[in-house]
């Protein structure tokens, strides 16, 4: 399968803020919310450049928060642990490809994260954007149980997203 992101990525470089993060439960018939990691408003942004580079940046705001003023470097161990479960951050080389049914699909290879166990993976992604009423807006479906959903960030606009 061929690598489309020279095809596609003037609609998808630039920098994304995070709207949602939501895990579903996709067993039984509907769809149930288990879980929003990053909290009802999450905070969270990821910078796309037209060369193919992804960094993304999340965190759960409220967590982060109740330690704005605890320094990382007097942190008890039970802060520091849960800091770090409020904040996920990856980066690495992307590649788009287009399924035969026309869903396109990003891959991400990653080069640093926060979670060791993303070290060298590929998070994989569908992806779907749509510009309407000129909200530009990014659906990503990792392989798994949750959604993240983002727009495009645009601070000139009163409410961008």
């Amino acid at each position: 399968m061929a690598n489309v992101w020279l095809q596609h990525r003037s609609s998808i470089a630039g920098v994304w803020e995070l709207t949602s993060f939501d895990i579903w439960d996709r067993n039984g018939s509907g769809r149930k919310l288990l879980s929003q990691p990053n909290g009802v408003e999450p905070l969270g942004r990821s910078v796309i450049t037209p060369g193919g580079f992804s960094s993304a940046h999340n965190v759960n705001p409220q967590t982060l928060r109740q330690y704005s003023q605890v320094s990382l470097s007097e942190a008890t161990d039970a802060q520091l642990a849960e800091i770090l479960r409020a904040v996920s951050h990856y980066c690495g080389q992307v590649q788009l490809f287009e399924e035969s049914d026309g869903t396109l699909r990003l891959e991400i290879t990653v080069e640093a994260a926060s979670d060791p166990q993303r070290l060298g993976s590929i998070q994989k992604r569908n992806l779907v954007y749509s510009n309407a009423d000129g909200q530009t807006t990014m659906l990503l479906k990792p392989v798994g149980d949750f959604y993240l959903k983002a727009c495009l960030f645009d601070p000139t606009l009163p409410e961008y997203c």
